[in-house]
């Protein structure tokens, strides 16, 4: 074994050795928790555990992802995408946040462009439909929203098939015309047959 593979190896298993000690403590805390209704925060110990994860983890966070996930592809089977998931539950109890409800623990998941927004640092947000929360964060931090209306200079054709019933098409071929008659008489068939047994029954 090269002395790269050895080092890749050793990073990979100290990856593992946190997951196992973060999900040991989380299994303790929510195995009690199970079947407990309610809203309740989360306890001390489990938070100080979380921040003694991080700040021995330092760095190791990248992009949201935990020591031990990774992005892979071999350019043949779909790409194996983290979920993210240990990096949004560490993070947000580390920092206080996070709440027990009926026995799940919420948590929130920021992105990189949120890490960077909370950071402190400068963003341009261009969103074609801002949603009220992110325009309520915006004007929270007294940032500025600029309204940009502009006429869509574009031409749209539809070539219906059996959707015939969404509307009228701009151009049509002689073998569409003939689909969309013979699917309304099929239709109005079985109409009059299942209607003519529901009047005699």
């Amino acid at each position: 074994m090269s002395d790269k593979d050895a080092a890749q190896l050793a990073a990979e298993i100290d990856g593992m050795n946190i997951a196992v000690e973060m999900c040991q403590a989380l299994a303790e805390y929510l195995g009690n928790a199970a079947g407990k209704g309610g809203t309740r925060t989360v306890p001390t110990w489990l938070r100080d555990k979380m921040k003694e994860i991080k700040d021995k983890t330092a760095g190791s966070w990248q992009g949201g992802t935990a020591p031990w996930e990774k992005l892979s592809w071999d350019g043949l089977t779909p790409k194996t995408v983290p979920y993210r998931a240990a990096s949004a539950i560490l993070h947000t109890l580390s920092n206080d946040g996070g709440y027990v409800a009926d026995g799940e623990l919420h948590v929130v998941g920021l992105t990189q462009v949120g890490e960077w927004i909370a950071d402190g640092n400068p963003a341009i947000i261009l969103d074609a439909t801002l949603p009220l929360e992110t325009r309520s964060i915006i004007e929270a931090v007294g940032g500025h929203i600029e309204e940009i209306h502009v006429k869509q200079n574009i031409t749209v054709k539809r070539f219906p098939n059996t959707l015939f019933g969404r509307g009228r098409s701009e151009a049509k071929s002689s073998k569409q015309e003939d689909h969309e008659s013979r699917s309304k008489s099929r239709v109005v068939e079985i109409a009059n047959r299942y209607l003519l047994i529901l009047v005699r029954r």
